[in-house]
């Protein structure tokens, strides 16, 4: 469990950091790909998802599930075909497809996690308390980090990029901040 609430930790912390320099490395190494940055975005967003599931598998094979594995993998490469094309086809573009494909991995994860938490022996009330404990401090860094400067920049039109630059790195510190306050508290834990 603590690997993967550490994980929980640090990922989106990782994600967002390099979810903030994106824009200036596509910008600087290949432009020619600016037009492809919302969809990274989401992408990036969506490893997330992975991170978990793929270390979720080995405790799923090391109990003889891999049946089970190959179940939510398929289960999840159908999903993610058929959000991409649906999006797709709803004129959504790459950014639908790369949204597909997070939900798809969202599926897969949750998937793993669930039967893991389930083979465990936990509780379905223990094993939603788990899940969001999990997810929680992404959802928290997606939102500080992309949320609020969005709605700031919606709210007050006239503030400058750099102004909504520096507020994104101003959460992302605070957020940094936060994780390491919890981080003592998870290494306490063992």
């Amino acid at each position: 469990w603590l690997p993967l609430k550490m994980l929980s930790q640090i990922m989106p912390l990782a994600i967002a950091a390099f979810e903030l320099l994106l824009p200036a490395m596509i910008e600087g190494w290949l432009p020619a790909y600016k037009p492809a940055i919302p969809a990274i975005r989401v992408l990036i967003w969506g490893s997330l998802f992975m991170g978990f599931a793929i270390s979720t598998k080995p405790f799923i094979v090391a109990i003889n599930g891999q049946k089970s594995v190959l179940g939510f993998y398929l289960a999840s490469i159908a999903l993610n075909i058929y959000m991409s094309v649906t999006l797709l086809r709803s004129g959504f573009g790459i950014l639908g497809a790369a949204v597909g494909t997070t939900i798809a991995y969202g599926f897969c994860s949750l998937a793993l996690l669930g039967f893991a938490f389930w083979k465990i022996g936990w509780k379905p009330r223990v094993v939603l308390s788990k899940m969001l404990s999990l997810y929680t401090p992404a959802l928290v860094i997606a939102a500080s980090v992309i949320l609020l400067p969005s709605f700031a920049s919606r709210l007050f039109p006239s503030i400058p990029p750099e102004l909504i630059t520096i507020l994104r790195i101003s959460t992302y510190t605070v957020c940094l901040l936060i994780f390491f306050w919890q981080f003592r508290g998870l290494l306490d834990e063992r």
